[in-house]
């Protein structure tokens, strides 16, 4: 356990790419002093690997907090990651302590090698409901031939993620439909035009572009899947509003418009000749007071912001959306890693946010301070909000070089909050204090470095926990390789308190 002295915030000095401690800076007269209370592995691969399965790997982790006890908090992750996609099984990790200590295991009944149908499972994600119910889904698929079958997959756990149900199924076709990054969310209020309790999960699908199922007996049974989007989209993020209706942010493909060309022609090219990638939203007005089975009917989406990331060089990582609602005013915070500032090429940390259920929107602005021109590169953004209106955000940090081969091997997670509505954040603290990653040990994914192309934070009151995959070298004389030949890398995560 680390815990950072009282009115002191761990920075990463951008000069030097390294650890540093200075005083925390002052938001409105208050002192912001973020602290790590505690920073320890949750989860590993405790499963036997076989080929082309890699060894000690957990990949793309996700996490949610119990609203009825704040000490109890869920991860889930990829187990035994695959080189060509999708893992052993997908695993999880609980704590009933706050953080200090954890359990883990596999989700049960998804692939073989625990007694499902599926030959693998990926892209985890973990949601509470209101009752304290906790719902895990993962994406499912068969490999082998370009009709393999795959689906999005729903375990339940009613005792704080201690076990877990069989899994039940928003979607599960027996010939390829193409599933792809599903995620979860769970409706807490009882307020007008809520159906407290109902369980929401959206996924992509090339042919039919972005969909949702929902359950309302907890997961037991699911509705038809509904379109929320016929564009192609992924990367889509389910928003519980508090007047109860549903937003979904996504990741959209297409021609960028003239007005984005004008902002960053540059930053179009690597995208190809007319083509472009988009943040969007599309909302279902009244999805709380729909009636059990019956679809959700979405208008037609709205424009976020144009994605102007620069590649992650040596690893796959960035591109997707990071999404989260203020439950009290219903403003919309929307953040990704984006090059428009810089004048390198790596990224930034932005958000952008909405007060109009996503008609209009801020202009996008950096969270990260600058130099703009250092190379510290700033990706897989992740945000959350609390109940304070806090917003809260975390993003993995890598000093490059104009020749990669100069570039640091290590990877920091990097903590920052405002407490003004996103107006103003709070210096960069480093919070992997235990443990750094290291991509020379890293899983492998389409011959790059692998730690997930997403992790997550979630909000407990002044309680932050923040779930990432980490890399390093677990025995002496384990030779470093880019990319990696010996694999270690294991979920850990860091408790912090402040704000």
């Amino acid at each position: 356990m680390f815990s950072v002295p009282r009115g002191l915030t761990l920075v990463v000095a951008a000069a030097a790419g390294l650890a540093t401690l200075a005083p925390g800076p002052a938001l409105g007269g208050t002192e912001i002093r973020p602290r790590v209370v505690s920073d320890v592995r949750a989860g590993r691969d405790a499963m036997t690997p076989h080929r082309p399965e890699q060894r000690d790997t957990t990949v793309e982790p996700a996490i949610a907090v119990n609203p009825t006890d704040r000490a109890n908090a869920v991860t889930t992750y990829q187990e035994g990651r695959v080189a060509t996609g999708g893992a052993e099984d997908n695993g999880f990790a609980t704590t009933l302590d706050g953080g200090r200590t954890w359990r883990f295991g596999q989700l049960p009944g998804l692939t073989v090698a625990v007694g499902g149908p599926w030959d693998r499972a990926s892209d985890p994600s973990v949601a509470f409901g209101p009752e304290g119910n906790v719902y895990a889904s993962s994406l499912v698929f068969d490999e082998g031939s370009a009709t393999a079958p795959s689906g999005v997959a729903v375990n339940v756990s009613t005792d704080g993620g201690r076990t877990w149900s069989a899994p039940t199924y928003p979607d599960d076709q027996p010939t390829d439909n193409g599933d792809d990054k599903e995620w979860i969310v769970v409706d807490q209020s009882a307020a007008l035009g809520h159906h407290q309790g109902r369980v929401y999960v959206v996924w992509d699908r090339p042919a039919a572009g972005v969909l949702v199922g929902y359950s309302d007996d907890q997961g037991a049974t699911w509705s038809a899947p509904s379109t929320v989007s016929t564009r192609f989209g992924i990367g889509a993020i389910p928003l519980v509003m508090p007047n109860g209706d549903l937003g979904v942010v996504f990741e959209s493909f297409g021609a960028l418009d003239a007005a984005a060309r004008a902002r960053a022609p540059e930053a179009e090219a690597g995208f190809g000749a007319g083509a472009g990638i988009r943040m969007v939203i599309a909302v279902a007005p009244g999805a709380g007071s729909v009636a059990t089975g019956d679809a959700l009917s979405f208008d037609s989406p709205h424009r976020i912001g144009a994605y102007l990331g620069n590649t992650i060089r040596q690893q796959r990582g960035g591109g997707l959306p990071t999404a989260a609602v203020d439950p009290a005013t219903g403003r919309i915070y929307v953040g990704w890693e984006d090059g428009r500032f810089r004048t390198d090429r790596v990224n930034d940390a932005v958000i952008t946010w909405s007060n109009d259920e996503g008609a209009t929107w801020r202009r996008v602005k950096p969270v990260n301070p600058g130099p703009r021109g250092n190379w510290v590169d700033h990706y897989n953004i992740a945000i959350a909000v609390g109940d304070d209106g806090s917003l809260r955000v975390v993003e993995l940090v890598r000093r490059e070089a104009p020749r990669i081969r100069n570039a640091s091997p290590y990877v920091d997670v990097i903590y920052q909050q405002s407490l003004d509505h996103g107006k103003t954040f709070s210096a960069p603290l480093r919070i992997d204090v235990e443990r750094r990653a290291d991509i020379r040990f890293a899983a492998v994914a389409d011959g790059n470095a692998f730690f997930g192309d997403y992790e997550q934070l979630a909000v407990a009151g002044s309680r932050t926990y923040v779930v990432t995959c980490r890399a390093y070298r677990m025995h002496h004389g384990e030779r470093a390789t880019i990319p990696a030949t010996i694999h270690h890398q294991r979920t850990w995560v860091t408790v912090l308190r402040g704000g």
